[in-house]
């Protein structure tokens, strides 16, 4: 079966919520069958509406939308199984709320894309998704398809043969329309004459008319200076000799612009050739650079890999190293304080002698006191303050003494602190690097050389891969080859290279092949003979110098003749001479060949195109009738048909019983006038098929207001249809079906 294939659809759409359905009968119509209400239009209409989408800056989309939400969902939802023309499969899965939807072909996996398609949209998601859509079922708009192929409920009834059906169908002549206007827009500019004979002339004078004016002026000016002519024997003879060196230049000119086209054709060739070696250079350069990008990364990777076998330093091992460096002095800095305190600590006494010699004295000061007591005030006195005065030294001293212990006590319990925060911050700097316990001042020279080593061992293979892919990028444009699939499909950098590299090698041997091809055909070129004035060297170059300089003599010539007749007329009058007056003339009549020439392409354009948009558009409606009055024919078993077309698809005619009637009910029945709304639609259907766009035939109750014989008759083009593209039937009547001994393969409200 040919042609885009429905297969599956799961909704959420209207009274389908989570229903899926799947079309798979082959050679026949798919039947879908349920009485009203049980969603056989809905269904249809969401196949249609998963591929298009609502354009939401439309109110009736918006409301139609609005009345799809799903009952008891809140998101409006389609996945749609489709098969192109070529049998892959295709995943539509569309939110009808965001206008989003993710394509995915289920027999490439990989080959996916997902973004906007608002079918309103202009922007880069919705382009692409159009694009996408086109390639899959042939085009992407839903007026070419529910104009034609898709008939939906309702829709027969304002059926009628037209040229915006014959638009849809073929894609409209509007170009030809929009070139016809703006050729006549660019005569219009030019003169007052009619381009055509329907159009109307123009009643302001334009510039050919201006021109033509001006030239009548000048002859009229030019006959009169004629008349007053007198004497001009003398100088005739040089001006006759002017004429024949002129003619004879001429006839040399002839032959030497004759010869450009075959010296171009040499010298185009040659430069083809040099082009040729040019993109050869380029493309064996690319090839050469490639290689060797391909060799330098495959052993800047072997040497990574030999360092990546064993051990890595991080990439903050240098950062770590220069936290390491002060933390090591600094923790050597501090255990030497701390051993300095510590020794201090130790070399402080004990203040026992301080606390013996002040109870000592304090003992001698009771003493005094005791004597002051017997009577000896004197010494007693003196015993008493000096014991007093002694105790209280000892005792400052001793508290000194205590002072500066404690002092330097806490001071050493600081280093010791500090020490210990430092060993911990070395411990947290180490932590992760290999050979960690080893690492010392004296083994970090050592270990920053192994890093810079493995660094540059890296980095090298870093370098290698962007040269790589430079390389690679630099072979993508001469191959137009998008090599990402391959890494996409996981395979490796040296995959994507040797593969750019083959075709690369490719296109070198096939740009040979075209440089020995353009070498033939320059010395077949070459071999041919070429005619050229007496003198003139057979090379491009020459022969365009001579030229040039015959040009040159001939104006020469020219201008010497017009002095000759200006001297001639200026001997005989005094007014301007006819010379002055051809001049101008010539001038205005070289431009009004320019107008006149241009006014005529502009005609011969506009008559063209108009002759090409009437056959090319009586062709496809000579078509488009053609197929509608088959399917009438067949459809009706010859009661109506064919279908007459003076002029315009808008006045078409039926021919039936005899005469030729409207297509309306009345004259015709209603089911008459169904059956012929329904060979339109079909015919149109055709029409697209033999463009190459075979989209599914959908047919909501083809069976309406038909007999059993015209049923028949319908099922019958149906099937036969079916047995070279899908079509999808909706109907309830059971009854039709029965009759007709046809099996449902969908039934829905049961």
């Amino acid at each position: 079966m040919a042609g885009v294939r429905f297969l599956r659809i799961e909704l959420d759409y209207g009274c389908h919520a989570g229903r899926v359905f799947e079309f798979h009968s082959a050679g026949a119509p798919t039947v879908i069958l349920g009485p009203n209400g049980s969603g056989k239009s809905t269904l249809l209409e969401a196949l249609v509406r998963a591929l298009f989408g609502f354009n939401r800056r439309q109110q009736q989309d918006k409301l139609r939308l609005e009345h799809r939400r799903p009952w008891g969902r809140e998101a409006c939802r389609a996945a749609l199984v489709v098969a192109d023309p070529d049998g892959a499969r295709w995943q539509l899965d569309r939110n009808f709320h965001d206008m989003r939807v993710r394509i995915q072909c289920l027999d490439l996996p990989g080959e996916e894309w997902e973004g906007e398609a608002n079918p309103a949209a202009d922007n880069e998601d919705a382009r692409e998704y159009r694009r996408r859509l086109q390639r899959i079922i042939g085009f992407a708009d839903i007026d070419a398809y529910v104009s034609t192929a898709c008939i939906l409920q309702g829709e027969l009834r304002t059926t009628r043969p037209s040229d915006e059906l014959l638009r849809l169908a073929t894609g409209g002549h509007r170009d030809v329309q929009r070139a016809r206007e703006r050729l006549k827009a660019a005569h219009r500019e030019l003169t007052a004459r009619r381009i055509a004979p329907d159009d109307t002339a123009a009643k302001k004078a334009r510039r050919l008319e201006e021109l033509e004016a001006q030239i009548r002026d000048l002859k009229q000016q030019l006959a009169r200076a004629e008349a007053a002519e007198r004497k001009r024997e003398p100088l005739m003879a040089e001006r006759s000799q002017v004429t024949e060196r002129a003619a004879a230049l001429e006839a040399e000119i002839e032959l030497l612009e004759a010869a450009q086209g075959p010296l171009a054709t040499r010298d185009a060739l040659r430069a083809e050739l040099e082009a040729v070696d040019n993109r050869l250079a380029l493309v064996e350069r690319t090839e050469r650079g490639l290689r060797a990008a391909l060799e330098e990364y495959r052993a800047a990777g072997a040497a990574w890999r030999e360092w990546a076998a064993g051990p890595l330093y991080p990439d903050d091992f240098l950062e770590r190293l220069s936290r390491l460096e002060p933390l090591w002095r600094n923790r050597t800095v501090v255990s030497v304080m701390c051993d300095e305190r510590e020794a201090a600590l130790r070399a402080i006494r004990r203040p026992t002698l301080a606390t013996a010699a002040a109870v000592t004295l304090f003992a001698i000061a009771a003493g005094g006191a005791a004597l002051l007591a017997t009577g000896a005030t004197a010494v007693g006195l003196v015993v008493l303050l000096g014991g007093i005065g002694g105790g209280i030294a000892a005792m400052l001293a001793r508290q000194r003494l205590l002072q500066r212990r404690d002092a330097v006590a806490r001071e050493a319990a600081l280093l010791r602190e500090q020490l210990r925060d430092v060993e911990e911050e070395i411990a947290r700097a180490l932590e992760g690097l290999p050979d960690a316990d080893t690492l010392t001042p004296e083994t970090a020279p050592d270990r920053r050389d192994r890093f810079e080593r493995q660094r540059a061992a890296r980095r090298r293979a870093e370098a290698a891969a962007e040269r790589l892919r430079t390389a690679l990028g630099e072979a993508r444009a001469l191959t137009d080859d998008d090599a990402a699939d391959i890494e996409r499909a996981g395979g490796s950098l040296d995959d994507v290279a040797r593969n750019l590299l083959e075709q690369v090698s490719a296109r070198a041997a096939a740009t040979r092949r075209e440089r020995a091809e353009i070498v033939v055909k320059l010395e077949q070129a070459e071999a041919a003979a070429v005619r050229l004035p007496d003198g003139a060297p057979a090379q491009i170059a020459e022969v365009q110098r001579a030229l040039e300089e015959r040009r040159t003599e001939l104006r020469a010539l020219h201008a010497r003749r017009h002095e000759l007749e200006r001297a001639l007329l200026e001997a005989t009058t005094g007014a301007e001479s006819t010379v002055a007056i051809r001049d101008r003339m010539h001038t205005l009549e070289a431009e009004r060949a320019e107008v006149e020439a241009a006014v005529r392409a502009y005609a011969a354009a506009y008559a063209l195109l108009e002759d090409a948009y009437a056959e090319f558009r009586d062709h496809d409606q000579q078509r488009l009738v053609r197929l509608i009055s088959e399917r009438l024919l067949d459809l009706t078993r010859t009661r109506l048909g064919p279908l007459e077309v003076r002029d315009s698809l808008a006045d078409a005619q039926i021919r039936a019983f005899g005469r030729v009637v409207p297509i309306a009910s009345p004259p015709l029945s209603f089911g008459e006038h169904h059956a012929a709304a329904l060979a339109i639609r079909i015919g149109a259907a055709d029409f697209l098929a033999m463009n190459g766009i075979e989209p599914p035939l959908l047919v909501d109750e083809p069976f309406a207001h038909l007999d059993p014989d015209r049923a028949a008759q319908a099922w019958e083009l149906l099937a036969r249809i079916a047995r070279h593209r899908q079509v999808i039937i909706a109907t309830q009547d059971r009854l039709v079906l029965e009759h007709l001994g046809v099996e449902p393969n969908v039934v829905l409200g049961s």
